[in-house]
């Protein structure tokens, strides 16, 4: 097994598939919830685990033990996800939701535009 690294300092890393590796690690190796943050924690080099060594810090002493994997996957994708992946993923959004404004084919050739 060869556990995802995140450094947080590339253009093509992806937040969304570093979680979602880690998630599949969880499955396979059985971690409890208790270690899942921890483990985590271990695969983030460079500024990434600058950032969480700082987050942790500004939680204060006590919060490090009890912090929870949703709490941890919130904060790290509100800081890794750029506005640039964010844009992209409300424009795919928008596309599979927004109805056509076009009417449909049967209707333009029967009626013009």
């Amino acid at each position: 097994m060869n556990p995802s690294e995140f450094l947080g300092s590339k253009i093509d890393e992806d937040p969304q598939n570093f979680i979602d590796e880690i998630k599949k690690i969880f499955r396979v190796v059985q971690v409890t919830r208790n270690n899942r943050v921890e483990l985590a924690s271990y695969q983030l080099k460079d500024v990434d685990h600058k950032w969480f060594t700082k987050w942790i810090d500004n939680m204060g002493a006590d919060a490090a033990p009890v912090v929870t994997w949703e709490c941890f996957t919130r904060a790290f994708l509100d800081r890794f996800v750029t506005p640039h992946i964010r844009k992209g993923e409300k424009c795919r959004f928008l596309e599979v939701q927004m109805p056509s404004t076009e009417p449909p084919m049967e209707r333009r050739l029967t009626h013009g535009p």
